[in-house]
């Protein structure tokens, strides 16, 4: 059979953030939110489906996905949501210390789903593009045009799956470390963030840092964020929901407001700890800061302290990167590493610490990276890491305590 050229679009769903500028996402085609560590694909996905009103039928069927190599790289959810056809895809991923998340990458809840169980292998490499591996061949779900696995791996490096996108405010690197040993030290307060990154309202990135601010503190003081349950026990652990209704309200419009922040330009510092402070006092607490990076130099041993007092860290920064971190290839010793780095000012909020030595073959460490784990603001990467001392600048970086 002759090998044509790929005649379908590669269609992508970039999210234009520009200057902290966050903005509601309707979520009838792309659900932009990571799963937490290790939770059940089924349970994100219903999760994820509740927070759009909708509650599938009865009965899903889930088949796994595959790369273009052809390993696992996701699943396939089919059931009916008002007795019509829906679908989810969503993808997979382990980081450097073995947890599982799961993005989903597409939900469309009024089609059908691209892949059919008679096909062969669902290939998924980019969204809206999808082929089938059967009896050698890889071929296009609809057309049925026939590529090589060449052709496959051109297109997957060129348009296929990167975790987290930003639009076009960036530069992103990726790299390869190939080690023959590694050690990591890593801690995160327990709970962590609830990484929320929604909001009606442009240049709302402060405001959302305060919502994952009080998404955590509601646990142990349910009336910040009044008659609303921000997370749920999970075999013996906290799982936060998905953003709630309620939550997006506080940051659209209380902290909004309360932080004195303006359209198109966002919140200044002194805004921001003012106006976290007039919320927390109506709801009938009080809040302290402890600043972790004085003269705009990050204080690691004080941003410890901080973490280790369980107090979420308010990043203020001018220049910043983000990432999933080091994710792992299974028994290859080699870690992929791709970061985004940002020129903008924004606000995210910091749950603990990663540090990684690499050793090579004489066991003599040749590198050391050292991540501020974080929830970032961003709907495509809602919990990462940031790395440091990587031109990364610091206005300011607070422990927030709230009693």
């Amino acid at each position: 059979m002759k090998i044509k050229k790929l005649t379908r679009s590669l269609i992508t769903a970039a999210m234009a953030i520009i200057l902290c500028m966050s903005i509601m996402i309707p979520f009838t085609l792309n659900a932009q939110a990571l799963s937490q560590p290790n939770q059940d694909p089924t349970d994100y996905l219903f999760q994820t489906l509740a927070a759009l009103g909708e509650t599938p039928d009865g009965e899903y069927e889930v088949h796994p996905t595959y790369s273009h190599d052809l390993t696992e790289n996701g699943l396939q959810y089919t059931f009916t949501v008002n007795g019509k056809p829906a679908y989810t895809l969503m993808l997979s991923f382990k980081d450097s210390q073995g947890n599982i998340y799961h993005e989903i990458t597409e939900i469309f809840l009024d089609s059908l789903p691209p892949f059919e169980s008679s096909g062969g292998m669902f290939v998924y490499i980019s969204k809206f593009t999808y082929f089938y591996f059967a009896e050698g061949k890889y071929v296009t779900t609809v057309s049925k045009e026939e590529f090589t696995y060449e052709q496959l791996a051109e297109i997957s490096e060129k348009h296929g799956f990167t975790f987290g996108d930003y639009g076009d405010d960036f530069t992103s690197k990726c790299e390869t470390i190939v080690f023959a040993r590694r050690a990591t030290d890593s801690y995160e307060f327990p709970n962590g963030l609830p990484g929320y990154a929604n909001s009606s309202m442009i240049s709302s990135c402060a405001n959302i840092a305060g919502g994952n601010i009080l998404g955590y503190y509601d646990i142990k003081f349910p009336n910040l964020i009044p008659d609303c349950e921000t997370a749920y026990e999970s075999n013996g652990k906290m799982v936060y929901h998905y953003q709630p209704k309620k939550v997006t309200d506080i940051i659209s419009n209380d902290l909004f407001n309360d932080m004195g922040t303006i359209e198109g330009k966002g919140t200044t510092f002194e805004g921001f700890k003012t106006g976290l402070t007039k919320y927390v006092n109506r709801q009938g607490y009080k809040a302290n800061y402890y600043e972790a990076a004085p003269n705009g130099k990050l204080d690691y041993e004080e941003f410890r302290t901080q973490i280790f007092y369980a107090r979420p860290v308010a990043l203020f920064l001018s220049s910043y990167n983000v990432s999933f971190g080091p994710l792992t290839k299974p028994n290859k010793g080699e870690d992929d590493l791709c970061t985004n780095y940002f020129n903008s000012n924004h606000v995210m909020v910091a749950s603990g610490y990663m540090k990684m030595e690499y050793y090579n073959s004489n066991l003599v460490i040749f590198r050391r990276d050292t991540y501020l784990k974080i929830s970032s603001g961003y709907p495509t990467l809602n919990i990462g890491y940031m790395r440091i001392n990587t031109n990364e600048n610091f206005e300011h970086a607070i422990g927030v305590q709230i009693y």
